[in-house]
């Protein structure tokens, strides 16, 4: 019985086709001077395009797919490595790098991940454009030589704050206001307060302590 099933079964037949039109389900295939539809095999990632040279199985029940392509008719045309469904790329044991001379572009629908024990991003210049960020991290270390921050409003909260320059120039339109519960002020040489009209206000005591005090 099993031998005779295998005498019923159509043998299939490989031979050279000429992609004529390709759709999202078929793909129209120049044969022996007719034109077949074909499907495009599972193996045969890369999409077909009108002129190319294919690889093509057929038998007598009419099944035909398209196994490889051969020849490309534009070498200059995209080369689209079509999938459907979930794709996962795995590497065992080894590495895989991504290179092209030109660019490359990563684009999804909804959400693009990276997941990695260290990630490293070399660049001349950047350009990061998103509606909202959030950073969670233990530490945050930036080394520039030039920053240009331009925003609407700047909130920060921490526990502590210690910033080192050597000079700071800051210039305020219309308000500043200072809070605290203690503030002290160390100036090794000079401390200079000009301004139009000044108050000193204190709810107990003033001490203005000095070898000199020059008032006029």
């Amino acid at each position: 019985m099993n031998n005779l099933a295998r005498k019923l079964r159509p043998t299939p037949q490989l031979d050279y086709a000429t992609v004529m039109h390709v759709t999202a389900d078929a793909v129209t295939l120049h044969l022996d001077g007719l034109e077949i539809l074909a499907l495009q095999s599972a193996s045969c990632l890369l999409r077909p395009a009108p002129g190319d040279e294919a690889l093509v199985s057929h038998d007598a029940t009419g099944r035909c797919f398209v196994l490889a392509v051969l020849q490309r008719a534009d070498l200059a045309a995209l080369q689209e490595l079509a999938f459907t469904g979930d794709v996962r790329l795995q590497v065992s044991d080894g590495g895989l790098q991504l290179m092209a001379a030109e660019d490359v572009t990563l684009a999804a629908g909804q959400t693009c991940a990276c997941l990695a024990r260290k990630v490293d991003v070399l660049a001349d210049a950047a350009e990061i454009r998103v509606e909202r960020v959030s950073f969670l991290g233990k530490a945050l270390r930036a080394n520039v030589r030039a920053a240009t921050l331009v925003a609407g409003a700047i909130e920060t909260t921490a526990r502590r704050c210690t910033r080192r320059l050597r000079d700071l120039f800051s210039f305020v339109e219309d308000h500043s206001e200072y809070q605290s519960r203690n503030s002290r002020h160390l100036v090794e040489e000079t401390l200079i307060m000009h301004s139009k009209n000044a108050f000193h206000v204190a709810d107990e005591i003033v001490k203005v302590d000095a070898e000199q005090v020059q008032l006029g």
